[in-house]
């Protein structure tokens, strides 16, 4: 889980760092827990290595100041329209409907990439395992 304070650190350099803190404590941590389960659901695992923390944090982050400015996101009301006549009548919607933020999703592709290669570099150093045969001559 990212906490509070490393989101906050996040946010330091932040060209969105005034608004992240116009929010209060509780709304940043509501946020980033909705975050949280919103990043990890694009993973495969729930085991990031700790090598890509900080790449974790920028996701969740990311995806948590995306919320706090577009609650439409929270409460339902994204309907994924692209585009809608005057009457109403006719409502053209997106094919891939994404609750992730667009900077999110960037990271989280970079991070889904750079696991994929890391399993694929530990199944070719693994050795594989092959049970020993004992041959046995009756006479």
């Amino acid at each position: 889980m990212v906490s509070i304070t490393e989101a906050d650190n996040f946010f330091r350099n932040h060209l969105l760092k005034e608004k992240y803190l116009s929010f209060t404590e509780n709304e940043r941590s509501s946020a980033l827990s909705v975050a949280q389960t919103d990043v990890m659901t694009a993973f495969d695992t729930e085991n990031i290595p700790g090598e890509y923390r900080q790449l974790l944090i920028s996701a969740v982050a990311e995806q948590a100041i995306f919320l706090l400015l577009n609650p439409e996101y929270l409460t339902g009301k994204y309907d994924n329209i692209s585009s809608e006549n005057i009457s109403g009548s006719r409502r053209d919607f997106q094919d891939d409907p994404s609750l992730l933020c667009r900077r999110a999703a960037m990271i989280i592709g970079k991070l889904k990439k750079l696991l994929t290669a890391e399993k694929s570099d530990t199944a070719e150093k693994t050795p594989e395992i092959v049970p020993a045969t004992i041959t046995i001559n009756r006479g």
